[in-house]
């Protein structure tokens, strides 16, 4: 299983670099071999997915996830699916502690495709735990990611 997962973690990053086409890859603009690769890793049609909705937590209603900030920006989509892509899943139902920090919702608003990212800051605030919700599965982002991912966040989607 860990082999597998490096190798993968090997394929994305190799397919981040820019193989195949000779101009290396602006890394906030990952290659289509990458979505594809996010695509095959998260289980979802990440080509598809043409919005990004970002929920926190309602104050009055901590269940209640509106929307703060969205995107249907390619780049900035394909961004996030691309890590979403690094991450490595584990076909799990889990019970988190609390409720989480953050839901971001892939959309496409023509085909009805619709995925939920759960995400969950770690205490140390290090790393991400994500639920792709309906799905079963769990994954954990690297710290490296995480920083990214965050950095991206407050910046994109904020």
């Amino acid at each position: 299983m860990k082999i597998k997962g490096a190798c993968m973690l090997m394929l994305l990053g190799a397919s981040l670099i820019g193989c195949g086409d000779g101009v290396p890859a602006h890394p906030d603009s990952p290659s289509q071999d990458a979505i594809a690769a996010a695509a095959n890793l998260a289980g979802t049609n990440a080509s598809a997915i043409n919005k990004l909705e970002l929920g926190k937590p309602d104050r009055e209603h901590p269940s209640r996830y509106p929307v703060v900030a969205d995107t249907t920006d390619a780049g900035k989509v394909q961004r996030f699916m691309a890590w979403m892509g690094a991450v490595a899943w584990e076909n799990a139902e889990v019970s988190m502690s609390r409720p989480p920090d953050m839901k971001i919702v892939g959309t496409n608003m023509d085909a009805g495709v619709r995925e939920t990212f759960a995400l969950w800051l770690s205490p140390d605030g290090r790393t991400y735990e994500i639920v792709v919700e309906g799905r079963g599965l769990y994954g954990r982002m690297s710290k490296r990611d995480s920083g990214s991912l965050r950095e991206w966040i407050e910046s994109s989607l904020s």
